[in-house]
């Protein structure tokens, strides 16, 4: 890996008008960043218009990718990413959701695991922002819980057992060649990712924080939890049942 490292960030999109601004602004603030793929995935919303007045302002540095009808799943408009010129610019993807803030020093604290020849991708530390307003909800506050859980004491330990099982969709960075496939069009794309990566290289973990929007209530909270449910069950027959990992 280069001393400075330049990055392709890619950030998919549906109706995120409320803050994609926010997500685009934070990723103008990491270091190392060569561009900045923005796919509006068919929004009916205001959000392709952001994208267009991001691109203006900053024109080459961020890019905006339109697709008239949605693909339906992040991973066909991350596969639309993928295929764009400019990706083989960079040896470094970051891929971040579109409701997802980045600290102003993570892609600088992610970069140096890539030193480690092993290491394909790299994982932030994933915090629960706060709802508008400063509200809680018992979704949110389950949420919060689970993010420290998960990232305090569960990422730390098995980034020590070189084991991380998923490589947070919120915020991760690949070598360029592990995408070289694409995403699979499963439920949890980023975990049928971490799969495939692990098969033959390291994830690691980097306990820098990124603050995500988490379900303000129970049923968004349910439909996430049937997605990646969803998501585990097409990964394990993929891998398990019929990959024979």
């Amino acid at each position: 890996v280069p001393i400075r490292p330049l990055i392709t960030v890619l950030i998919p999109a549906f109706n995120e008008e409320d803050c994609i601004a926010g997500t685009i602004e934070s990723a103008l603030q990491q270091e190392h960043v060569f561009n900045i793929l923005v796919i509006n995935d068919g929004s009916t919303d205001a959000t392709g218009s952001i994208i267009d007045r991001y691109a203006k302002l900053y024109p080459g540095k961020v890019v905006g990718l339109h697709q008239a009808k949605a693909a339906g799943h992040k991973a066909g408009a991350l596969n639309k990413a993928l295929r764009d010129a400019t990706v083989s610019q960079a040896p470094i993807i970051g891929v971040i959701d579109a409701d997802t803030i980045l600290d102003k020093e993570t892609f600088k604290l992610m970069l140096p695991h890539f030193y480690n020849p092993a290491v394909a991708a790299v994982g932030a530390r994933v915090v629960a922002g706060e709802l508008p307003g400063g509200k809680q909800s018992f979704a949110h506050s389950a949420k919060v819980g689970e993010n420290s859980s998960t990232h305090l004491l569960a990422k730390p330990a098995q980034a020590h057992a070189r084991g991380i099982i998923v490589s947070a969709g919120c915020c991760s960075l690949f070598r360029r060649e592990v995408l070289a496939d694409g995403y699979k069009e499963v439920a949890a794309e980023d975990m049928e990712l971490s799969m495939r990566i692990s098969m033959k290289y390291t994830i690691a973990y980097e306990p820098v924080p990124c603050y995500s929007s988490e379900p303000p209530n129970m049923k968004v909270y349910y439909k996430q939890r049937k997605r990646w449910i969803t998501g585990f069950l097409q990964c394990f027959k993929l891998h398990i049942v019929e990959g024979g990992m």
